[in-house]
């Protein structure tokens, strides 16, 4: 007969490598997911490490310290009340680019008045071309009448010619008088033909002057309306 302290030795033998062997496998799996857990948060940390110094490696923590950068000085070639920004703090600005708006109300009034200035002279102008034109026309209608008179100087001349050469008992007293008051009388309108062809080309040489000022004032008229101040401040 088998001993009961026997069989019960050997059954609580047997269960405790049973349970040995049950409570190393947990232990094994743990160990496993502990090690995984562990390399995880590892790279976590040395991820959020990389972010960290990718972000601030381009600053300094200090108490005791100054900040050295580059500054530019720039102004608007116009003055008057700003009423945008074109830009923010820390930005990087390109050449040409549009910074400050100013207000343009004042200007825009004075450019109204510039281009209406530049219409009065741009009339002006005109009225002296046209002036221009007449005075041309007058002198081409004096060397006309210098041509005119000159031939009515040249029959004047022979006539004379012909009553003071011929027998003086073949014509009469009055005729050879005729003769000679018509030929001094076209000699004094030639030499006034010729002279309102010299005072209408005077004119005609001041009217000349006068529409070269004007158009040298259309001109400075035009570039002072293109060239006038766009009210904004661009980088340069």
């Amino acid at each position: 007969m088998d001993d009961p302290h026997h069989i019960a030795s050997e059954r609580t033998t047997w269960q405790s490598d049973a349970e040995r062997h049950s409570e190393y496998k947990p232990s094994r799996w743990r160990r496993a997911l502990g090690i995984a857990l562990g390399a995880i948060v590892g790279l976590a940390a040395i991820g959020a490490g990389v972010v960290y110094w990718l972000q601030s490696r381009n600053y300094e923590s200090t108490d005791d310290a100054f900040v050295d950068g580059y500054m530019t000085q720039m102004a608007p070639r116009v003055a008057g009340p700003v009423i945008a920004l074109e830009f923010s703090d820390n930005q990087h600005v390109t050449q040409g680019q549009t910074l400050v708006l100013i207000d343009p109300h004042g200007y825009q009034v004075k450019l109204d008045q510039a281009k209406a200035a530049r219409a009065n002279v741009a009339a002006s102008r005109q009225q002296t071309a046209a002036q221009v034109g007449v005075l041309q026309a007058n002198v081409d209608q004096a060397k006309a009448n210098v041509v005119v008179t000159r031939a009515d100087l040249m029959q004047a001349q022979q006539d004379y010619q012909r009553f003071t050469s011929i027998d003086p008992h073949a014509v009469s007293q009055q005729q050879v008088d005729n003769a000679t008051a018509t030929f001094h009388s076209s000699q004094a309108k030639l030499n006034a033909a010729k002279q309102a062809v010299a005072g209408a080309e005077a004119q005609l040489q001041a009217g000349q002057a006068q529409l070269v000022a004007a158009q040298a004032q259309e001109q400075q008229a035009e570039a002072r309306n293109s060239s006038f101040p766009t009210a904004q401040l661009s980088r340069r």
